[in-house]
């Protein structure tokens, strides 16, 4: 399982990343969305992003800074929920805020996952990679105890 304590951001806040975050911190973990843009990021904060759907309606304040560069700490664990476009980016930019241990999965739609892998030098890209054709393929249910699997 991970830590209540760990460090966890989610990079993009559009659909994917507003919901994953939301979710994560409904589960009791305190993940750092990082948004670029200013005004959905104060509307994160204050009164928090609005998701609606089979889960049900929720609001769920979060935490948010505008660059990665603002992160404050090395991250154990990032879900990196950019647009196709700004993902090889934003996987550099991150380089600084990992741990050698840290897990970045990778939360595109549609793209080959282990080319933009390429250039985050971590152990876990090819467990991550796998990780995520398993999901795709119906054989793992997508859960952060699934993502717990790939620090052992």
């Amino acid at each position: 399982m991970i830590a209540k304590d760990a460090k966890i951001a989610v990079v993009g806040a559009g659909a994917i990343g507003g919901v994953t975050a939301a979710f994560i911190k409904k589960a009791g973990w305190n993940p750092l969305l990082v948004c670029k843009h200013e005004e959905t990021a104060d509307r994160s904060k204050t009164p928090g992003m609005r998701i609606s759907g089979i889960k049900g309606d929720h609001t769920v304040a979060l935490q948010t800074v505008k660059h990665i560069s603002d992160l404050p700490e090395r991250q154990d664990l990032v879900f990196l929920a950019t647009k196709a476009y700004d993902c090889l980016d934003a996987a550099q930019s991150l380089l600084a805020f990992l741990k050698p241990e840290s897990m970045v999965v990778s939360m595109q739609n549609g793209i080959c996952e282990k080319g933009k892998a390429l250039g985050v030098p971590t152990p876990l890209n090819d467990a991550v990679t796998a990780m995520v054709l398993e999901i795709e393929n119906g054989q793992k249910p997508m859960t952060l105890g699934n993502l717990a699997e790939l620090a052992d």
